[in-house]
């Protein structure tokens, strides 16, 4: 939100307080559902090799290539900032990672996963989710975020070795299907929750809009709020909580210059101009439940409802009957997800993605806020290293703004970013309070 960027994506563990985090996550990776604690031992031998320097072992997590060394066991050390030694049901103790809060994301898509297996009509559904399921596993990412990188590296490393046009083009062909995939198991999991979150009258976001607005929920307050929000996320429950929180009918484009000023017109399916001096609120990944697609030369966007009641998520929803795929790919509908190193490409010019008009639009207007803030909060978002460099830009840009770090690991956070940032380190404030 400027006042700072809001992410409420709940990190995997605590980042940065004790490090046996990695440990746990390929303990997770390597159980495929089972008890994580019966695959500690088979994830420590690449483990110990990576914390011998704490780069090496972020390298590891993100996704690098290693060897397996010789058998280690815990106890484990930590490289957190204490250096500490603990084993790693010790550190699940003291930093409360339950095994749910350690698999959240990967363990909820498999579940997804083969739930599927049971509905009706949603077998290429299926394939999509199962399918990046398993090149999770297969590359030990996390995150679908991760993955996709992952995607790509691995396209740049094999096209280096090839020298037949038609080998790369299907090569091209195979990871530009397999990140549609993974477009479209996150959007159909998020939309699967989000019935769901809606029922609770999303209590947090609705006090974060109460906050924002100083309790005014007329269109003046949007004129006169010197906030403005960047999001992060592809979900899309601050939408849902602004649209009750301000009473707006099913029928208005919420993402309109006249309320959340997004940069998008869906009414007139295009990219729209970014209204100055007033709120706004710009996805910086996209969002889910939003399609693009090229037609005549332009791009055009649609989008499902918000509130829409018995939403059915399954292979209509993606490929309606009747609708002939168009040869050319970006003819086709998909989702506006921007993963961030398509957003990266995309900034850089060198692309000729349907959505580079809008990602390149709302970037240059989130430059524009943070440059001009007083005070930046930076809530829940926990600095992951597949997309710190574009957030890092963005507050190195502004010159003097204080900025709050919202997170319950907001020392560790600051700890760590003083040291890679020192020009900021004067300005980082920890407040550790959860959104």
């Amino acid at each position: 939100m400027t006042k700072g960027a809001n992410e409420n994506r709940e990190p995997l563990a605590p980042f940065n307080q004790a490090e046996p985090f990695e440990l746990a996550a390929l303990a997770v990776l390597l159980s495929k559902g089972e008890d994580p604690a019966e695959h500690l031992q088979a994830a420590a031998s690449p483990w110990a090799e990576a914390y011998q320097y704490r780069e090496d072992l972020r390298h590891l997590y993100w996704g690098q290539e290693y060897k397996a060394i010789a058998k280690f066991t815990p106890p484990v050390r930590s490289v957190g900032m204490s250096e500490e030694f603990m084993d790693v049901k010790t550190a699940c103790a003291k930093y409360s990672w339950g095994q749910r809060h350690l698999r959240d994301f990967f363990s909820e898509l498999k579940d997804y996963g083969l739930a599927l297996g049971t509905r009706p009509n949603s077998e290429r559904l299926k394939q999509s989710v199962v399918g990046t399921v398993s090149l999770m596993v297969q590359h030990q990412s996390p995150t679908i975020d991760r993955l996709v990188l992952r995607i790509e590296e691995e396209l740049k490393k094999r096209l280096l070795s090839l020298h037949d046009a038609f080998e790369s083009n299907k090569l091209e062909k195979f990871a530009s299907d397999r990140t549609l995939d993974a477009k479209i198991a996150a959007v159909a999991m998020f939309l699967e929750r989000e019935e769901n979150a809606q029922r609770t009258g999303l209590p947090r976001y609705q006090d974060f809009l109460r906050f924002v607005f100083d309790g005014s929920r007329t269109p003046d307050a949007l004129r006169s709020t010197s906030a403005s929000v960047l999001s992060f996320n592809y979900d899309r429950l601050f939408e849902a909580a602004f649209t009750d929180y301000f009473a707006l009918p099913s029928s208005v484009d919420c993402y309109g210059k006249d309320w959340l000023n997004s940069g998008l017109d869906l009414l007139g399916k295009r990219p729209n101009d970014i209204a100055a001096h007033r709120f706004c609120f710009l996805k910086l990944h996209g969002t889910a439940a939003t399609w693009v697609a090229e037609q005549d030369g332009e791009p055009r966007y649609a989008c499902t409802p918000l509130h829409t009641s018995n939403l059915v998520i399954d292979d209509s929803f993606f490929w309606p009957p009747g609708r002939k795929p168009s040869p050319m790919p970006h003819e086709n509908p998909e989702p506006l997800i921007v993963f961030p190193n398509e957003k990266d490409r995309a900034r850089e010019g060198g692309t000729s993605f349907v959505f580079d008009e809008y990602i390149r639009a709302v970037w240059n207007h989130a430059e524009k806020l943070v440059s001009d803030a007083k005070e930046i909060w930076v809530i829940g978002y926990s600095f992951d290293p597949n997309d710190r460099k574009s957030i890092m830009d963005l507050l190195e840009g502004s010159p003097a703004a204080e900025i709050i770090i919202q997170n319950p690991s907001a020392e560790g956070i600051i700890n760590e970013l003083s040291l890679r940032y020192p020009g900021l380190a004067t300005r980082l404030r920890p407040l550790r309070n959860p959104f």
